[in-house]
């Protein structure tokens, strides 16, 4: 779906009970999917992946009613670029709305940008959870954001993550950078499917003074992509 930043492949779980997933997570638009079958609830060999119907996507507001949880978004916004403080407030049915805090409280969800709420959505889907992944897998995890939020996000995952194996993919060059990655882990999918890291794609030895991006261009990497 081009209007959902969100990849729809999140992991690979052969043995997972749907209703207890959703239950725990308190995703509504999730389901089982299989390459050879439509309805694949019983079949072993299967993923989880968000429907493509994302038109009523909300933000899960009753998640940040913990102020440690609510403390660490307002973080994780900071550091993606979004200066901004946050307050949840619980409303006088028991529900719980979130605000942006300036002089006066500001409703989150009816204010903030598409490209807030995109982040947002990332956030609760992939790293508000109670256990640290082993593996983290995100399709062009840039998709929609300024090549800035993009660095931002590449250091806020490695910071947050740094004992997961994870697995990006981007058409961003301005990744290519040995400020933010090593060469040997920035990998060249070639069309015919194959992977190559930068450091086996040159003769040349990279040092960190080589600009990756400018050398790509220039089709340094050319024979490999």
């Amino acid at each position: 779906n081009p209007q959902s930043p969100i990849p729809n492949k999140i992991f690979y779980e052969p043995k997972i009970n749907l209703n207890k997933f959703k239950s725990k997570y308190n995703f509504k638009n999730i389901m089982f999917k299989n390459d050879e079958e439509e309805n694949c609830e019983n079949n072993n060999n299967k993923y989880i992946m968000f429907s493509e119907d994302n038109k009523d996507l909300k933000i899960q507001t009753t998640s940040f009613e913990n102020e440690n949880e609510l403390k660490s978004f307002e973080k994780y916004l900071n550091i993606m670029g979004i200066p901004c403080s946050l307050k949840s407030k619980r409303l006088p049915d028991g529900n719980y709305e979130l605000y942006f805090k300036h002089r006066r409280v500001v409703p989150f969800r009816t204010t903030a940008s598409s490209g807030t709420i995109a982040l947002t959505n990332l956030y609760q889907r992939v790293f508000m959870r109670e256990k640290t992944p082993s593996f983290l897998y995100l399709d062009e995890f840039d998709a929609f954001y300024h090549y800035e939020m993009s660095e931002n996000m590449l250091r806020f995952i490695k910071e947050e993550y740094p004992d997961t194996q994870i697995i990006l993919t981007t058409h961003n060059t301005n990744l290519m950078s040995s400020h933010i990655m090593r060469p040997d882990c920035i990998m060249i999918l070639s069309q015919k499917g194959r992977l190559t890291s930068l450091s086996h794609a040159t003769t040349r030895e990279l040092r960190e003074g080589h600009n990756l991006e400018k050398m790509f261009i220039g089709g340094e990497f050319r024979a490999y992509e």
